[in-house]
């Protein structure tokens, strides 16, 4: 009379939460000349919903943002999260190399910017930024995952001055 989950199936209370099944009970007492009783039963079994793991998402572009620009928004990543109640849909991103590098990423929208204006001429051209999306109610809930972000030049024109001595002819 034990119900239980067959070998290599998944139960995901987000694809499906309820179960339903007749149960058929017999009493097979093996009794020369008595008729085998049966009655049936309906077993409703209802999941219960756990918080999952959030799931890092790739960038679907390239990100990039130009030289000599303070405070430029480069992109706002995103995450996914399979949990359908709001409860457990509370994540938030971490940066563990951005303030390092001179980058700022909002840990509640994503968005993703320069905290300081690079050079193109003197700086490396590509920066791996380690990103983290945390669950806020269980910290074992956490992913990580990166991201390259790209600067890019810009045209800088210089200002030239010449003087010429006057001349009298």
């Amino acid at each position: 009379g034990v119900i239980t989950v067959a070998a290599g199936a998944v139960l995901d209370y987000e694809t499906k939460n309820v179960y339903e099944m007749k149960v058929v009970a017999s009493d097979a007492s093996g009794v020369a000349g008595q008729i085998m009783q049966t009655d049936t039963a309906a077993v409703i079994i209802s999941l219960i919903d756990v918080n999952e793991m959030p799931v890092f998402v790739e960038p679907t572009t390239a990100l990039s943002f130009p030289e000599n620009q303070k405070g430029y928004p480069i992109g706002t990543l995103t995450f996914d999260d399979l949990d359908t109640a709001s409860g457990f849909r509370n994540n938030k991103f971490e940066c563990l190399n951005c303030e390092d590098l001179g980058f700022y990423l909002d840990e509640t929208t994503g968005e993703l910017s320069t905290t300081r204006r690079f050079d193109y001429e003197t700086e490396e051209k590509t920066y791996k930024l380690n990103i983290v999306i945390k669950d806020v109610d269980d910290a074992t809930l956490s992913t990580t995952g990166s991201i390259t972000v790209a600067l890019t030049n810009v045209y800088e024109f210089t200002e030239l001055v010449y003087t010429v001595p006057e001349t009298d002819s």
